[in-house]
């Protein structure tokens, strides 16, 4: 078991690692590092699973905002929460930083992912699986508690019939 986690372990590093080279390239370049516009590295459940175990300092953002479940960690973040929100929530701008959504048919960490791209944050990666990717790996999931609506009040009976005044 140790190596499964020490391979996924390498191998989330390598993603890592890979999301920072074009940064490096053009500082080594003699230019400032251009920001890319689009994500072009991504995770899957047990990267990250990897990742967060290893005690790999990152920010690790739930796309959707807030929800009745999430992986634990996560911060509600959209892609229509303001700059100063996300500022607050991500005050690196050159730290990891991970988004997800639903899952794999859900574009929500993707756009929010390009958001921060665009915003000048140079770390950020997409965890594709999402909250059904994680579920599915087996990994746990933090839950909120709904509260259940409340039982219908019966009617008080009406005073009447056969009742004088």
């Amino acid at each position: 078991m140790r190596f499964r986690s020490l391979s996924f372990f390498l191998a989330a590093t390598a993603v890592v690692g890979a999301a920072t080279l074009a940064s490096s390239r053009a500082l080594f370049a003699g230019g400032a590092p251009s920001a890319p516009t689009t994500v072009k590295a991504e995770l899957n459940a047990e990267a990250l699973h990897a990742l967060i175990g290893a005690g790999v300092p990152l920010t690790l953002l739930d796309a959707r905002g807030a929800s009745s479940e999430w992986i634990a960690g996560a911060k509600p973040c959209s892609a229509n929460t303001s700059a100063d929100d996300v500022h607050r929530l991500c005050p690196i701008k050159q730290g990891l930083i991970v988004t997800y959504c639903g899952g794999s048919s859900c574009n929500a960490s993707l756009e929010l992912a390009n958001r921060l791209l665009e915003d000048g944050y140079g770390n950020v990666i997409r965890f594709t699986g999402g909250i059904e990717g994680w579920s599915a790996a087996g990994f746990e999931l933090k839950r909120r508690e709904i509260p259940a609506p409340p039982a219908p009040v019966e009617p008080a009976p009406r005073g009447g019939g056969s009742g004088s005044r």
